[in-house]
């Protein structure tokens, strides 16, 4: 299956955006937290083909698909969600599109999606998160268990929302999570493998689960073993956004 695309650069940050053949309207932004998840002429979504095939799979199902190198390791930071508004502007003027799109978070992709939604939830239409990181706080813990990779990921936060590392640990003290900030919530399907170590189903998906069910949100979990591949999560994707669909 052939694959129409075009890569583009805005503010030094390397973008990608597929088109289907017969567009049915709606986009799908992908946020994740890869180091080189968008270059210049490739991405994680050539690279590797269990991603792909998934890619392919929703640009036939007619999905307009973008997605962004959005600074690497961003951890959720104020320029990366800013960032993103930005992209989905562009992107809605490029392309004949509905206003609200559907968001896929990978890992720690989810902490930018919980900022924008807080911010635009008018613009989202339902969001998928594939082993997220949903309560940064819990992640630094873990990570105080090796000091090379807390030291890591201390430099990597303190980067990432440009202050020092003294300041980056007093403000991971404080509630870093949007969610508990947030009222208005679009529909959420979660995607969990119970094998993923970084980012773990008992410290962010099933947390986040028993919140949102006393909120009364839409929230659904699927949780998978190990050995599943991405390919896998095709079917239960579609499904999802199709049925968040009805209502133009």
């Amino acid at each position: 299956m052939s694959v129409d695309e075009t890569f583009f650069k805005i503010e030094n940050q390397w973008n990608l955006l597929f088109f289907p053949r017969r567009p049915n309207g709606f986009a799908v932004f992908i946020i994740g937290d890869h180091s080189k998840g968008v270059e210049e002429t490739s991405s994680i979504w050539h690279q590797h083909p269990e991603r792909f095939l998934f890619i392919q799979a929703l640009i036939k199902e007619g999905y307009t698909i973008f997605t962004s190198e959005l600074f690497g390791r961003h951890w959720g930071s104020k320029r990366a969600v800013d960032y993103s508004e930005q992209l989905y502007h562009l992107v809605y003027k490029r392309a004949l599109l509905n206003k609200k799109i559907h968001l896929i978070a990978e890992e720690s992709g989810a902490l930018v999606s919980q900022s924008l939604i807080k911010r635009r939830p008018e613009l989202i239409r339902s969001v998928l998160y594939i082993n997220p990181c949903l309560d940064l706080l819990a992640f630094a813990k873990q990570e105080e268990h090796n000091k090379l990779y807390y030291k890591r990921f201390m430099r990597e936060f303190a980067q990432a929302h440009s202050m020092e590392e003294d300041a980056a640990a007093l403000s991971l003290s404080i509630d870093q999570n949007e969610f508990n900030r947030t009222n208005q919530y679009p529909p959420i399907h979660i995607i969990h493998d119970v094998l993923h170590k970084r980012f773990p189903f008992d410290q962010h998906s099933r947390p986040f689960t028993l919140v949102a069910q006393d909120k009364e949100m839409q929230v659904t979990l699927s949780l998978h073993g190990g050995g599943k591949t991405f390919s896998s999560y095709i079917d239960p994707a579609c499904r999802f956004f199709k049925k968040h669909e009805t209502n133009l």
